[in-house]
């Protein structure tokens, strides 16, 4: 590889700075680039140790008040008659089920359903 001519610090000269003795006057300015490392290895795949989860989606159609009337797709039997969203929002919770979104604009599966929720649960 062949040397480098030195560059004068322009910029320094400009700004009234001179390049200091002990910095070397690099073609962008007095600040060396710092020294290349060597590659990090990438460390072996570590054993995914975080939870696992469960998801459910929950579609409801209103039936005399919201009612829900798919889960992942599956209808319910009896939904007209089921718990009303507030109930099986609770009943969801009590089962260890989180509500992480809800959604009123597209339909899942039915197509009067307006209401879809996505709930999650560890594994059992």
């Amino acid at each position: 590889m062949t040397e480098r001519k030195e560059t004068p610090d322009i910029l320094g000269q400009i700004l009234g700075g001179v390049a200091t003795p002990d910095r070397p006057v690099t073609p962008i300015g007095t600040v060396a680039a710092p020294p290349r490392s060597a590659p990090r290895r990438k460390s072996a795949a570590k054993k995914d140790d975080g939870p696992k989860w469960e998801y459910l989606t929950l579609s409801f159609q209103e039936q005399q008040g919201w009612r829900g009337r798919y889960a992942d797709g599956e209808e319910l039997d009896h939904w007209e008659k089921g718990p009303q969203l507030n109930e099986l929002l609770d009943a969801l919770g009590e089962a260890g089920w989180e509500l992480i979104a809800l959604t009123t604009k597209d339909h899942f599966y039915g197509r009067a359903d307006a209401v879809q929720a996505f709930f999650k649960r560890i594994k059992a």
